[in-house]
């Protein structure tokens, strides 16, 4: 279930993000661009780590060492901290939108009681 809602969220995110961000060079982007490049790499990512096998073996058949494990679990972390940015990102943006057109609605019933 969680890796289905994970693809869908990135099916999603890459319907609104436009595709030279995913190529630009990091230094050249935006804050907003790099915050939704860092954002859907990062759900790409944790569709990585949760599809490995439960057995942690890597290809060749050696037991995944300790270090390798705490490296995925930061670049989970990490993931899942760029995503939470996001969506307070996100939902800043559209209480504002909200504010907004409350602002514009209240102006016009101003407007309409003169």
């Amino acid at each position: 279930m969680a890796k289905a809602q994970l693809n869908t969220a990135i099916v999603e995110m890459k319907g609104s993000i436009m595709p030279e961000i995913m190529e630009k060079p990091v230094a050249e982007l935006t804050a907003p661009e790099a915050l939704a490049r860092a954002s859907l790499s990062g759900l790409q990512q944790l569709v990585r780590i949760i599809e490995q096998p439960l057995d942690l073996r890597a290809e060749s058949g050696d037991i995944v060492m300790p270090h390798e494990l705490k490296m995925q679990r930061l670049v989970g972390d990490m993931a899942f901290g760029a995503n939470r940015l996001f969506a307070r990102v996100a939902e800043g943006e559209l209480r504002g939108r909200q504010a907004d057109a409350l602002g514009k609605l209240l102006a016009e019933i101003a407007s309409a009681k003169k």
